[in-house]
């Protein structure tokens, strides 16, 4: 993963996913301060927007409904895997305060290479994308078969994130710290 990352590719992981990174070969156990705590469950995040991809993200979420205050969303089946990320690698994406955790983070890879030379894209987060059954997210019926059993009708704020990272991780890797620019429109 660690090579395959260094060569370009694109990683999209969840939590449990972050023993990849925490045993991996050096640099990966210093994108962040991992940790093996309870799950937290329903919270509300801060959405970082310190940084113009974060501001960014906090604007569409407002803007497709998955958040009625920028720079915050309500996520559910949180779990905690990540304390805090490394700045010198890593970019926080949403967090929270109280516990302290990392809910989503992002690092351009090799790590470390100067921005020139990077290629490969890693993300982690800590988020479930499917909603609890306390928010109407029943997802399918267990005696009816899809699509008819699914309840579902929209998005929940976390897979709308989910969303929002896989564009994120399959674009063109920029650094964070760079305003998203939009791909030029061709014209035929």
């Amino acid at each position: 993963m660690h090579d395959y990352a260094g060569l370009g590719g694109r990683i999209f992981a969840s939590h449990w996913h972050q023993i990849w990174l925490d045993r991996g070969p050096h640099p990966f156990p210093e994108v962040a301060s991992f940790v093996d705590e309870d799950d937290i469950n329903d919270i509300t995040a801060n959405v970082e927007t310190s940084f113009p991809k974060g501001q960014a993200l906090s604007e569409w979420l407002v803007n497709v409904g998955a958040s009625s205050q920028p720079g915050r969303i309500a996520l559910t089946g949180t779990q905690h895997t990540i304390l805090t990320e490394n700045p010198m690698y890593a970019q926080r994406w949403i967090s929270t305060d109280s516990p302290q955790t990392v809910q989503y983070l992002s690092a351009n890879t090799p790590l470390g290479a100067p921005a020139s030379e990077q290629c490969g894209r890693v993300v982690l987060s800590d988020i479930h994308v499917t909603g609890s059954a306390a928010e109407g997210r029943d997802v399918s019926s267990d005696d009816t078969a899809f699509p008819e059993g699914c309840t579902t009708t929209d998005l929940s704020p976390q897979e709308k994130v989910l969303a929002y990272m896989l564009f994120d991780i399959s674009g063109c890797v920029t650094p964070d710290n760079q305003p998203p620019v939009p791909p030029p429109i061709i014209v035929r």
